[in-house]
């Protein structure tokens, strides 16, 4: 049986180590609520929302050559900039080991599941149907500091444009 197959949006040739911005959207599985709510354009992380807030920035200690520039989680996807490296130091720089973007999320999407189904367990949380995340990401190679400065934006503003 030929099973369709998915399309990937990564850049094809492109070498996800290098160091460099990169800004990614993860969205929860069937884009269910569950980290909270956005009330006069602020959001309000719930427990869920802190715990997934906190597993973004608590992965600089698992990566160490990775940080968390900006981010936001909102009630059903969160949009972060992660630094690899030093980004826009040199063209193509790579400053060696330390994971792949997708090594990144990966760890962070399996880490903040583990913790939700632990809340689940013992919080009362909300169960999810499934999957905690989508399956894949929405990723964009930030090139420029002009393009960083656009995106930052977008992410800070992110909940006062919340049409939820």
């Amino acid at each position: 049986m030929d099973l369709p197959r998915r399309r990937s949006v990564r850049l094809k040739g492109y070498d996800y180590s290098r160091s460099g911005a990169y800004f990614v959207t993860i969205c929860t599985e069937g884009r269910r609520r569950l980290l909270g709510e956005v009330v006069d354009g602020a959001m309000r992380l719930d427990a869920r929302g802190a715990m997934v807030a906190a597993s973004l920035k608590a992965l600089s200690e698992r990566f160490p050559r990775v940080a968390l520039d900006v981010s936001v989680v909102m009630p059903d996807h969160l949009h972060a900039v992660w630094l690899l490296g030093s980004p826009f130091a040199d063209a193509g720089g790579d400053d060696g080991d330390g994971g792949t973007l997708g090594d990144l999320v990966r760890a962070f999407k399996s880490l903040t599941t583990v913790s939700y189904i632990r809340g689940v367990e013992s919080l009362g949380w909300s169960p999810f149907h499934r999957r905690f995340w989508q399956r894949g990401y929405y990723e964009h190679i930030v090139r420029g500091e002009a393009s960083l400065q656009r995106i930052r934006k977008y992410v800070v503003e992110n909940p006062a444009r919340w049409r939820g």
